[in-house]
């Protein structure tokens, strides 16, 4: 897939950028600076953010960022009970004015032309929905690098599986749609009873609704920079919401591919342990493990070249025993276990 040149002519579109928001009083200020500094014309976006029931400093924190700007804005205080981050979406499309709707997370940062080259795909193709890549910024222990390196190889996946017309992955910190589109698939109606999906099983939506209208941007001017997990404990709840999206996506390829990269990560693991007690399947199990790491190897080394991560190609080895472990556990205990998410139990 070529990489995207950003537009700089003249734009037409106008765009809402919804940013939905809880217990982000440390990161919003940081990622609405990175907003408000956009390349893209003032008078043809808005910044609103919309707050799910935050209970520290959010609203505090934003509305000094965004009372310095001349860009038009909203904070929406959201007013569903119970409340998510697919109710605060929708209370910020509702209030929006945009042709084109762009969300990020609330902590994350945005590179300069984000909007310019969402908008740039956006005019030349006339898509419906348009995915762009998302990149770990300031890794600093392991946690944090194998979580860089691993978002390597999931925007990858992201790239190829809509670049084939077979979307498998999205990242909400970085996607965009009509609102025509959003109202044409009856938004989140039959997806709104998980916590999460407001952005894979929305793509699903779309796909089915509109197949082959569905772009990914490879261009770092497109790049979306997000924080690790501060701990293993926040990572492993954070991939249990992940995984707990799988049965309720209702879509076939979604669940082949899960269930393929489960196998490929707990099979070998399995078949590690089983040497202990039957040695003579060593060779087989060693050949087929070797195969598969190196495959992963040459896959991620092209993703993280893309993202200018390859020094994080250093913890592959370690990562490689990391992913069989925490895969291997997180897919048992996907739908079976509660998970915390932003102090709520689900």
């Amino acid at each position: 897939m070529p990489k995207e040149e950003v537009n700089k002519g003249n734009f037409s579109t106008k765009v809402s950028v919804i940013i939905p928001a809880r217990n982000e009083e440390k990161n919003i200020a940081l990622c609405l600076t990175s907003i408000l500094a956009q390349d893209y014309p003032k008078h043809l976006f808005e910044i609103l953010v919309c707050d799910d029931y935050s209970e520290d400093g959010t609203q505090r924190e934003a509305l000094k960022a965004l009372n310095e700007s001349a860009i038009k804005n909203q904070y929406i205080m959201v007013a569903a009970n119970p409340s998510n981050k697919k109710k605060a979406i929708e209370a910020g499309i509702k209030a929006s004015a945009g042709e084109l709707i762009i969300l990020t997370d609330a902590d994350c940062i945005t590179e300069k032309s984000w909007i310019s080259s969402i908008v740039s795909a956006y005019e030349s193709t006339h898509a419906n929905m348009i995915c762009g890549p998302v990149a770990i910024i300031g890794e600093k222990n392991l946690c944090e690098k194998f979580q860089g390196l691993e978002l390597c190889g999931l925007s990858m996946l992201s790239g190829a599986g809509i670049s084939m017309d077979a979307p498998l992955l999205c990242n909400a910190a970085n996607i965009a749609y009509t609102r025509k589109a959003f109202d044409a698939v009856e938004g989140f109606k039959d997806i709104d009873n998980t916590p999460s999906g407001d952005d894979i099983l929305l793509m699903f939506k779309m796909h089915k609704k509109f197949p082959g209208t569905i772009h990914y941007i490879k261009s770092r001017a497109a790049m979306v920079y997000a924080h690790a997990q501060p701990t293993w404990k926040a990572l492993f709840q954070q991939r249990i919401r992940w995984a707990s999206k799988g049965l309720k996506s209702n879509n076939l390829l979604n669940s082949a591919i899960s269930l393929l990269v489960f196998l490929s990560n707990f099979l070998p693991l399995l078949s590690c342990i089983t040497l202990f007690f039957c040695p003579v399947f060593t060779k087989i199990v060693v050949e087929t493990v070797i195969l598969k790491v190196v495959v992963d190897f040459l896959l991620l080394s092209f993703a993280a070249k893309f993202f200018k991560k390859q020094e994080l190609l250093f913890y592959y080895p370690l990562a490689t025993i990391i992913v069989m472990l925490y895969t291997s556990l997180v897919g048992f205990m996907a739908n079976t276990v509660t998970f915390n998410w932003k102090g709520r139990n689900y």
